[in-house]
């Protein structure tokens, strides 16, 4: 439709980005398949099994594992880049030779648009001239919806958005895809236009009720904040294309979202009309906001108000006669208002508290001016200035990383999550919860300043707690199975039940049964959920998988947020924790087939750093180190580095924590972080840490010293002294060895202030590394 073959795409400099959540069956059938030998061991290890006949024992195993095979696939045999989530947006990256990354955005339902906002990002600075967004769902595996039962929230019969007779959502499946470029640029270039995005806005829910229930507090600033970008108010829009998956409670909220944000507006009953995409396609989860968009932008195209299937009356408690709101129920022309475009709004609303919404209008030559004024395509207001690349300040660090923590023991009495409910919580859920806490309470920011702050979190997609529950959700295909092998037939009924129940009776042993909190138990999205609700953390979150560049496509994304002013600070982590044999193994298989044999070590951790820009730091803040600059380049680091613990997609955010150590701990006054994707580690992201902000030496004498101790104990003892005192020729006096000190630290310093403010970053640096 766009008219751009790949070799154009290729030639333009062109990113991708795919909004996903759950990657798609190929992983949890790879994980059944791994797992396989594993049930022969219980049921070779009961009784009826061990008194047949050993040609019979022989030819069930083999059989069994002949079926499962069959069904499930070779596990010594998969491709892990047709398995591992990210191959989402590598594989097309590559069919399409795209120069530019192309990397996976998990905002759960709310995906399909985040992933918008998120591309805008980059268009807005200049970075890439063009990006593909796509929006996917191609998980429909039972898990899934046997989770989601739990909640109530499938319907039985019908999809019917925003109805009385709502009584659940229809899942669905797709792919939308939209190339986006700077307004300007696609009038020079002579581009057919289908809409131009005028305000785009992720904001999250915050502290609230249960991870799953929705809250008019994000939905309401993510949709303002919108309108806000796009200089327009609530009464200039003609349309609202809602979330509304079918669900009551759901359903009920939105409006009462657009309520609020409606309220007090010049508004006629019945003037803004609203619909739902979802009447005809099912929820389609994280393709579903695309899908929202490309609706939107065809009755653009059409000149036709699109209509919602199957609406007859609202839910009484909507009261939508008293509203300006009208369900849409028929294609009708859509009328030009006089002096400007059509316009509407559309909201994709996500697990986890997640809301993005999108203010677009259909192009007009005369009213867009001929492409003058390119803010009005990317988001900007008429006339805003371009964000500068200002350094940004690390202010806090939290971290749990171990080649196994198996000491880590979640403080659940702090963050008030039961243990019943804990069962349920994937591990990367809980280290996340405890290093970003750490990291916030290390900068005591103002709870204030924290509601505005943004988490990003890189992260290899693909949850240990998802393999278990697809485990126990799906053993009863293990028992089918079992029922396609002659031999196994030919035992009478009881022996079959009795074997069957060898293995059955393990697996629920071992792992609890699906309750309401096993979907967002097992939802990647949910880690930077899980962060929003218990900090009350509001602006942009989501998740990033770019593979081993994880951490730094975050951190990347991160930085064009604060740069733009979508949050104050920002929350910025790497993630991992899932050490499932098949996984693990999986991922090693991915390295090799990209060219890296080295031997990996794994390791599960979670490293937070709270970023903000430089000119925001206070007086009384303390800067560990300042990013100078952060992005996609060139870079021949290692993918793995060899005997070292390797943290999959959080392994650059380990990487960038030893740079600010080095930074922060001696004379070097620069660091360069670099990570490499697999295949290809002249491609990666390259940070560049600096102790101070690039520029003019500080005034002043410098003067150094050193710091000794015959222990690492005795060091931190008299580093305490340093920090705790008012004397700048301190440490001269403090104690020394006889010149066999086992520990020294030198100390460069031009006064008393510059002194203490080191000792003390030093202090909180050292501290950290040692527990």
């Amino acid at each position: 439709m766009a008219g751009y073959p790949t070799e154009r795409l290729a030639a333009s400099g062109t990113a991708l980005f795919v909004g996903n959540m759950l990657g798609d069956e190929r992983l949890g059938d790879f994980s059944l398949a791994s797992r396989a030998p594993e049930i022969l061991r219980h049921i070779e290890g009961g009784e009826e099994f061990f008194a047949l006949p050993a040609d019979q024992r022989e030819d069930i195993r083999a059989g069994f594992l002949a079926v499962v095979r069959r069904w499930f696939g070779d596990p010594d045999q998969t491709s892990a880049a047709s398995t591992l989530q990210v191959n989402l947006a590598k594989a097309v990256g590559r069919w399409l030779c795209l120069p530019g990354p192309a990397i996976v955005c998990d905002a759960a339902c709310a995906a399909g648009q985040t992933v918008i906002d998120v591309a805008v990002r980059y268009l807005q600075d200049g970075t890439y001239p063009a990006l593909l967004a796509c929006g996917v769902l191609g998980n429909l595996g039972v898990t899934g919806h046997v989770c989601f039962a739990k909640l109530g929230g499938l319907s039985e019969d019908a999809s019917t958005p925003l109805d009385a007779r709502a009584s659940g959502l229809i899942p669905g499946e797709g792919a939308g895809t939209v190339l986006l470029k700077r307004l300007d640029d696609a009038v020079r270039d002579g581009d057919p236009i289908a809409g131009v995005i005028r305000g785009v806005a992720t904001r999250c829910d915050g502290k609230g009720k249960a991870i799953f229930a929705p809250s008019s507090r994000g939905q309401v600033a993510a949709m303002h904040r919108a309108l806000e970008v796009a200089g327009m108010r609530p009464e200039d829009l003609d349309y609202v294309e809602t979330h509304a998956t079918s669900t009551p409670t759901g359903d009920r909220v939105e409006i009462e979202s657009l309520k609020q944000l409606f309220a007090g507006r010049p508004c006629a009953p019945g003037s803004i009309l609203l619909g739902s995409v979802k009447a005809q396609t099912g929820h389609t989860y994280s393709a579903a906001g695309m899908a929202n968009l490309i609706k939107v932008l065809l009755g653009f195209q059409h000149g036709v108000l699109p209509p919602t299937h199957g609406f007859t009356t609202a839910q009484a408690a909507m009261k939508l006669a008293e509203s300006p709101f009208l369900v849409c129920t028929d294609a009708r022309p859509w009328p030009r208002t006089e002096g400007r475009p059509r316009r509407a709004l559309s909201n994709a609303f996500g697990f986890g508290g997640v809301n993005t919404s999108i203010c677009v209008e259909q192009y007009d030559p005369d009213h867009h001016g001929g492409g003058a004024g390119a803010g009005r395509a990317n988001g900007y207001r008429p006339g805003a200035a371009a964000p500068t690349p200002e350094p940004m300040a690390i202010v806090g660090i939290g971290t749990v990383a171990g080649p196994v923590l198996s000491d880590f023991v979640f403080p659940c009495k702090r963050y008030r999550i039961p243990p019943t409910v804990l069962a349920d919580l994937d591990r990367a859920q809980l280290l996340a919860v405890v290093a970003a806490g750490d990291a916030l309470d290390d900068c005591g920011i103002d709870p204030e300043h924290l509601r505005e702050a943004g988490v990003f979190v890189g992260a290899t997609c693909g949850l240990e707690a998802n393999l278990t529950r697809n485990f126990r959700i799906r053993m009863v295909e293990y028992a089918a199975a079992l029922d396609e092998v002659p031999a196994f037939r030919a035992l009478d009924p009881d022996t079959r039940e009795r074997i069957v129940a060898s293995f059955a009776t393990e697996v629920r042993h071992r792992i609890p049964p699906t309750r309401e909190n096993a979907l967002p138990g097992y939802m990647d999205n949910i880690i930077v959920g899980r962060i929003n609700n218990l900090f009350d953390v509001r602006g942009p979150g989501l998740v990033v998988d770019d593979g081993t560049c994880s951490f730094g496509a975050a951190l990347d994304l991160a930085i064009r947020y604060l740069r733009q002013g979508e949050c104050r600070l920002a929350l910025v982590g790497g993630v991992h924790a899932n050490l499932a044999p098949e996984f693990t193994r999986l991922f090693a298989r991915w390295l090799r087939e990209g060219g890296h044999e080295a031997e990996l070590i794994p390791g599960e951790a979670a490293v937070f750093f709270v970023v903000k820009p430089l000119s925001q730091v206070g007086a009384g803040e303390r800067t560990y180190a300042i990013v100078q600059d952060a992005g996609w380049a060139d870079t021949g680091a290692a993918v793995v580095r060899p005997g070292e613990p390797f943290y999959f997609g959080a392994d650059g955010a380990l990487r960038m924590l030893d740079a600010v150590r080095k930074v922060a701990g001696s004379a070097e006054g620069e660091q360069l972080v670099g990570m490499a994707q697999v295949g290809d580690r002249r491609n990666g992201y390259r940070i560049r840490l600096s102790a101070e902000e690039t520029g003019p030496a500080p005034a002043g004498v410098a003067t150094a010293g050193y710091l000794v101790g015959d222990t690492f104990d005795e060091l931190l003892a008299n580093l305490a002294r340093l920090v705790s005192t008012d004397e700048a020729g301190l440490l001269a006096h403090l104690p020394r060895s006889n010149g066999h000190a086992g520990y020294r630290l030198g100390i460069t310093y031009t006064g008393r202030q510059d002194l203490l403010r080191k000792a003390d970053l030093v202090a909180r640096l050292l501290h950290t590394g040692h527990r």
